[in-house]
């Protein structure tokens, strides 16, 4: 699956959320033939270029879990996995990864009539109150200990608040007190918050996306994205490059669209966009999504 098709896969995600008024934290499994080795990599520039863009995104985007299977695909010149099932770890606890047929050649073959093996999984639903908790704990992960190796978006923050938010950072620190380590990260956790006013989900969000901005993800998935749009390789982004590659990713963008990008992106305004001003944009986009909290 190249990465246009993974546009068009969120995009219609994300409109099914809300034409039928499904929680975008709800359980959803997305499983098939990503044509891709590089699954970091289109998840990547799929969310740099929804971000840049400005457009509501399926949150499976930004944090779904790679069930870890084995090689999918085997010819003459390699054996490599390009298929994945792809879950919502908050919703889902995966059980079991049940053993996936071996190619013993290359395949298709007299016993593996397709040119993919089959892979499968097997997951258990989280209770309500098991996915409030799990996400919650993801938010301490992040904002106290800078994991964000799957970061919460803007619903994520908001169930976070909704499971440990409390009206005084003491407080909030009480109602989370069994996921901190100690009086030490007690101390840190209520330190994220200005006292002396009542904490809101958007003093969550100014936390966790303080703490992210900082950390190794964003930066390496910023550099993976920059590197794709940097067709030439020459360290900047053309207009021509980004253009072409976004009408590639997204068909349907419009010529004023990515004018507007280009505009936002270009802060010296000398005609092309350098490493520093891509992820300046980047983190202008992910900031201005957390503030979107309850959308």
């Amino acid at each position: 699956m190249r990465l246009c098709q993974v546009a068009q896969l969120m995009d219609e995600l994300q409109r099914f959320a809300v034409d039928f008024s499904v929680d975008p934290l709800e359980a959803t499994i997305v499983g098939g033939d990503w044509n891709s080795e590089s699954l970091e990599e289109i998840r990547a520039v799929a969310q740099a270029t929804c971000r840049l863009e400005a457009a509501p995104v399926h949150p499976l985007l930004f944090s779904s879990v790679d069930v870890p299977t084995r090689s999918t695909s085997s010819t003459l010149l390699r054996r490599n996995r390009i298929d994945y099932i792809m879950h919502s770890e908050a919703a889902l606890r995966l059980v079991a990864v049940p053993d996936a047929p071996r190619a013993a050649g290359c395949i298709p073959d007299e016993q593996h009539p397709s040119d993919h093996v089959p892979i499968a999984a097997e997951f258990e639903f989280r209770s309500r109150e098991g996915r409030r908790r799990h996400i919650a704990d993801r938010f301490v992960r992040g904002a106290l200990r800078g994991d964000f190796s799957k970061p919460l978006q803007a619903p994520g923050i908001a169930a976070a608040f909704e499971a440990i938010g409390a009206p005084t950072p003491r407080e909030a620190a009480d109602r989370a007190s069994g996921l901190l380590a100690g009086d030490g990260e007690r101390e840190a956790f209520e330190a994220l918050f200005e006292r002396g006013r009542e904490l809101t989900a958007e003093d969550f969000a100014e936390a966790y996306g303080r703490r992210y901005l900082l950390e190794a993800p964003f930066r390496e998935s910023m550099a993976c994205a920059f590197a794709f749009f940097d067709v030439d390789g020459d360290g900047a982004i053309q207009p021509g490059e980004l253009r072409d590659t976004l009408k590639r990713i997204r068909p349907g963008i419009s010529d004023a669209t990515v004018d507007d990008i280009l505009e936002r992106a270009d802060s010296d305004h000398n005609g092309e966009i350098s490493p520093d001003e891509f992820g300046a944009a980047l983190l202008r986009a992910y900031s201005a999504s957390l503030r979107c909290n309850r959308s």
